[in-house]
């Protein structure tokens, strides 16, 4: 019997929560696990206690509790995260996993290939009605203050430098086509992935580089996730650049250029009996200067964080 890894979706952060605190947690969490010894007792498998699909089963789950994900745009609203869907499908070769649509070829207990197609996650900052945010309460959602120099209005004919989200013209869904290869050695995953605007939005491409370090330690399996990603001139200049469509002010044209961004996503679990289990979720992720350059972008991160309980049904 196969059994493939499945990754809970991973939107979430809240906008109050003390982000210093935040980056010195991630660091010292880092330090901590990298320091649990990946011995032979301790690798991962797929069974009853891991997160995982066996072959020709579905994986239907909720997790509910407590997060959000930053939104880096400027007046762009906080995503709050209380309710967490987890639909996923895998038969011989096809699958399903949580939006994403793909297939399987040649796969094997150290490798795989998929092709797949998903939708772009870039538009989620711009709309609410994003697959990200459909289950997040807008209500909950908190305005930010006007950016003057001390969060207070800016002086009488100063002009900004800064441009809302919500004074541009909207960004349109775009749906993703690609194939991502896979490697497994006990503890340690490597996935390198390319993918094509399909859907003719951006018309361009990004790719990115995950490496994942399993471990157990007390009952919680963990798994550790820096990662690396790509993005093309089309796909930034679509959404974080500023053209005529957007304003008639000359002084906010902005052409936005691709680059690299860095992270690193942090992942708990912890079995309380056969379909619950506890859940602890962080992510951070710097973003290149193509997008933090241009006047819709306030912020140069996006947090993310969820702590919570999972039901598989």
């Amino acid at each position: 019997m196969l059994c493939y890894p499945l990754v809970l979706i991973n939107y979430s952060a809240l906008q109050y929560v003390n982000f210093v605190s935040f980056k010195t947690t991630i660091s010292l969490l880092v330090l901590a696990l990298f320091s649990i010894p990946a011995n032979s007792e301790q690798t991962l498998v797929c069974d009853e206690d891991a997160s995982c699909i066996a072959e020709n089963s579905w994986q239907i789950g909720i997790a509910i509790g407590l997060g959000g994900r930053t939104n880096p745009l400027v007046d762009g609203d906080t995503i709050p995260l209380l309710i967490v869907p987890d639909i996923a499908y895998y038969a011989e070769s096809a699958y399903f996993d949580n939006g994403e649509l793909g297939w399987q070829l040649l796969p094997s207990p150290t490798t795989s290939i998929e092709f797949f197609v998903a939708p772009n996650f870039e538009q989620a900052n711009f709309s609410f009605w994003h697959t990200a945010n459909l289950l997040a309460p807008s209500s909950l959602n908190e305005n930010s203050p006007d950016p003057g120099a001390d969060g207070s209005e800016l002086p009488t004919g100063e002009q900004p430098d800064w441009i809302s989200v919500d004074d541009i013209a909207s960004r349109d869904w775009a749906f993703d086509a690609g194939f991502r290869w896979q490697w497994y050695s006990d503890n340690h995953h490597f996935s390198v992935s390319v993918a094509h605007d399909a859907s003719k939005v951006y018309e361009d491409a990004h790719a990115s580089i995950k490496y994942q370090y399993l471990t157990q330690l007390k009952g919680w399996h963990i798994r550790i996730s820096p990662f690396l990603k790509w993005y093309s001139d089309g796909l930034t200049d679509y959404y974080y650049g500023i053209s005529e469509r957007d304003t008639q002010s000359g002084e906010f044209i902005y052409t936005a250029s691709g680059g690299l961004q860095y992270g690193l996503s942090l992942y708990a679990a912890y079995k309380i009996n056969a379909n619950w289990h506890g859940l602890v979720r962080a992510n951070l992720t710097q973003l290149h200067s193509g997008m933090t350059d241009s006047p819709l972008v306030e912020d140069n991160s996006i947090y993310t964080a969820f702590a919570g309980f999972a039901y598989r049904f």
